[in-house]
């Protein structure tokens, strides 16, 4: 977090992590989400919060990054993108929590690209996605020269398989040096 100076969250929803980001860490950035209706709770919560950095939402589609912001724009990006993939396991009946949970299987290279888009060269993304997609991920990662440096699992019970990993890597920022981080367990 040192070297970042402002930062885009990629589906910020509410923008809990945007105001985490710009109160805890005093960055400046910018949430953005498909839902335009979240913008008040957005900034809401900024008020509510006493954010004094420079924090905005921006509502459009992630694939619509290139006609909506400059190449390049931030020194972090982070997201946590639709967990499970259409068609695989149960569905939702939910508008919002269907939009919010699930994507389609190009979820990765949507969210991959815009990262890529938005970033400085040795830039970070940081992310929080399932094992099950973990394969998918990696190989979006690499098409879009991200390169991952760490991974902490992330456990709900003791005794069971992870349930979520968190990412973090570099834009262009070469092979080698992964770390696997301590285990986070939740319960």
């Amino acid at each position: 977090m040192k070297r970042s100076r402002f930062f885009v969250e990629l589906g910020c929803g509410t923008g809990f992590v945007s105001m985490g980001l710009a109160k805890l860490f005093k960055l400046s950035g910018m949430g953005i989400d498909i839902q335009s209706d979240l913008e008040l709770y957005f900034k809401k919560g900024i008020e509510e919060n006493g954010i004094k950095t420079d924090l905005s939402f921006q509502s459009f589609d992630i694939d619509g990054i290139k006609q909506n912001l400059k190449p390049e724009t931030g020194d972090l990006c982070v997201f946590n993108p639709p967990h499970y993939i259409k068609g695989r396991g149960e569905g939702t009946d939910n508008t919002i929590r269907s939009l919010t949970r699930s994507a389609d299987e190009e979820v990765c290279d949507t969210f991959s690209k815009a990262a890529a888009y938005l970033l400085k060269t040795k830039g970070y993304f940081s992310c929080v996605i399932t094992p099950q997609n973990f394969e998918n991920w990696l190989l979006s990662f690499k098409r879009f020269n991200l390169s991952v440096k760490t991974i902490t699992p992330v456990y709900g019970k003791r005794g069971r398989d992870a349930r979520l990993l968190l990412i973090k890597g570099l834009k262009n920022g070469g092979n080698g040096f992964l770390k696997f981080k301590q285990p986070i367990l939740l319960v």
